[in-house]
């Protein structure tokens, strides 16, 4: 009777290599990385034959915090999903200038209106340049 073989490790386990040449044509093998709904899928494939190697990475499922809807996370500290993103970095919120006070629309991050902002830079960019001169002077 036959010894069945040991079955060999599936290639999504945390220790599994990647071969860097391909076992038939023995050529150099390139990275490309495929995205399903089911996970993402790193693979190396041989130009020359095209024999592809997998290694399947699962992703993690979160739900949205602001639409509730369940999503795939790129990385762990993500709590929205991709279109909530895309809303909520084009928001603009009613600000007050911190140079003149008056009112305007604004993106989170903004602190001057549009006819202080150049203004202020060129005032900022001249103390930077007048700061790097001295250090300059002193070395």
């Amino acid at each position: 009777m036959a010894r069945k073989k040991k079955k060999q490790p599936p290639p999504y386990e945390e220790d599994y290599q990647f071969p860097t040449h391909c076992e038939r044509c023995k050529e150099v093998l390139f990275d490309e990385i495929v995205i399903t709904e089911e996970g993402q899928y790193y693979m190396k494939k041989c130009i020359m034959c095209g024999a592809r190697y997998f290694k399947r990475e699962r992703l993690q499922r979160k739900i949205c915090y602001e639409c509730g809807r369940e999503f795939f996370v790129k990385s762990m500290k993500q709590k929205l999903c991709n279109e909530c993103m895309k809303k909520k970095t084009n928001r603009k919120i009613e600000k007050i200038c911190f140079h003149c006070g008056k009112k305007f629309l604004g993106f989170a991050k903004t602190k001057y209106c549009e006819k202080c902002r150049p203004q202020i830079l060129s005032e900022k960019s001249k103390e930077y340049r007048r700061k790097k001169n001295v250090c300059m002077s002193v070395s």
